[in-house]
């Protein structure tokens, strides 16, 4: 068993409510598989959530406020070769409104591609779903791609 915390802000000026989301927790984390090519670890913890920010953010109840909450992590890194990295996180959250209980889901994949065993450079393709209970709209998906370094 290990302990975590995590900090996490996201910034989406396409929102109409909760342009900026800050969350935070701590825990404790369970290794379930640890070998030279694999690592999957779950989590589990309290979880604080802020959002603010946005056109709409004055009328919404949410807007503003701070929540609390539990949230389960799933972390999964996998070697299949030294050419490629793959990693997987997913963050589920239910959070305590004064009004009603609010899920928020952050799903990240991630592939890396090294061309060079010994050079430390690769180029990467990522995808991101967020879902988020208490902001407008509630999901957003982004594609990205890096090139880059590991030192």
């Amino acid at each position: 068993m290990n302990f975590f915390t995590s900090g996490d802000y996201d910034y989406n000026g396409l929102n109409d409510v909760s342009i900026n989301t800050l969350k935070g927790a701590l825990g404790a984390g369970f290794p379930v598989i640890k070998n030279e090519t694999t690592e999957l670890v779950l989590s589990v913890g309290p979880t604080l959530q802020w959002s603010e920010g946005g056109r709409d953010c004055d009328g919404d109840e949410f807007c503003g406020n701070t929540y609390p909450g539990g949230t389960f992590t799933t972390q999964l890194n996998w070697i299949p070769n030294p050419s490629f990295k793959f990693h997987l996180d997913n963050n589920l959250s239910l959070l305590a409104t004064d009004s009603e209980a609010k899920p928020t889901n952050s799903f990240t994949t991630m592939i890396k591609y090294f061309p060079s065993f010994n050079s430390g450079l690769f180029t990467s393709l990522k995808f991101e779903s967020i879902y988020n209970g208490i902001a407008v709209p509630e999901l957003s998906n982004t594609v990205s791609g890096q090139l880059g370094m590991e030192f």
